[in-house]
């Protein structure tokens, strides 16, 4: 009788084992097991192979976590010091993330795609100087600039993939992509831009007067603008005559009113441009933060596993 129950449990095991062999494409993978039953029946165990994961399967990375880390590469490149070699006024660009697997920026009314391939992979050196996160660079290879079979599966433009950490690409894609399955866009808006003329204004929320006079400076230098030799308004009467911290005069020239910071008020006859800066308060995404999107429709054809792992 033993003999004959150790058969019945093999052709089981046999069994079931050609049933998972047949059906592996189409169900969902199982780990099974076999029992005999208090009346000598048999009895098949399943649990979801999914909760035992495979040596090349990965849990996905929590998209909030995600995000955040993409945050903070873009805010690695707001960080850095900038420089002018690559793209006129670069210092004067301020990075944001956009909306994750689209092409858009989070405000497309003070927000703009980065156009050129050099600005974005300036601002992915800024954020991994040792070049990293750039493409596949630290691997040995470089697919920076994607291929035409990626041009629409990602985002348009500049973007950081869904790599942990994320890695810097650039689509060159002449259309609007509409299949896409992946990434993170990066925008640009201005860091710096004019207030309203006469007043101590910004009249933009996501703009702040600039109130320190090494940023004032540093926003001179930036944008080459001419500074008077006594930078500081020291006169009380011209200081009530001026917008309040950084401004440009009616010569067109940069000067910094501390009034504000000395006295608590605000000048009351302002005559000039007051100088704002892009407010940093939201880590970067003073223009709001990304909010989430639909996933796109998975890609109808499969791409070569090595240039795919590439830009997942």
């Amino acid at each position: 009788m033993a003999s004959f129950i150790a058969v019945l449990v093999v052709s089981a095991l046999a069994s079931v084992h050609s049933d998972q062999s047949e059906h592996a494409s189409v169900v969902r993978r199982h780990t099974n097991a076999v029992q005999l039953g208090a009346d000598g029946s048999i009895e098949v165990i399943s649990s979801p192979a999914s909760k035992q994961m495979g040596a090349q399967e990965e849990a996905p990375e929590d998209a909030s976590s995600h995000m955040m880390a993409v945050r903070a590469m873009v805010q690695r490149a707001n960080s850095a010091t900038r420089s002018k070699t690559r793209s006129e006024d670069l210092c004067n660009a301020h990075y944001v993330e956009g909306n994750p697997k689209t092409n858009n920026c989070t405000d497309p009314t003070t927000q703009t795609m980065i156009e050129e391939d050099a600005q974005c992979e300036e601002a992915a050196e800024l954020s991994c100087p040792d070049q990293s996160c750039i493409g596949d660079r630290g691997a040995g290879t470089d697919n920076f600039i994607l291929d035409n079979w990626w041009y629409d599966k990602r985002p348009k433009r500049c973007f950081l993939s869904d790599d942990t950490p994320p890695k810097w690409f650039y689509n060159p894609a002449g259309f609007w992509p509409e299949s896409v399955g992946a990434g993170t866009p990066v925008c640009v808006q201005l860091k710096y831009i004019d207030g309203t003329e006469n007043t101590n204004l910004c009249d933009n929320d996501k703009y702040e007067n600039i109130v320190s006079e090494d940023t004032c400076r540093t926003f001179a230098t930036c944008l080459n603008e001419c500074v008077f030799q006594e930078f500081r308004e020291l006169n009380a009467s011209a200081q009530e005559a001026a917008p309040k911290g950084c401004h440009k005069t009616a010569s067109g020239c940069i000067r910094f009113n501390n009034m504000t910071l000395l006295s608590g008020t605000e000048p009351s006859q302002p005559k000039g441009i007051p100088i704002c800066e892009a407010k940093p308060a939201t880590g970067g995404t003073a223009l709001g933060a990304a909010a989430p999107a639909p996933a796109a429709p998975a890609p109808a054809a499969a791409a070569p596993a090595a240039t795919l792992a590439a830009v997942r």
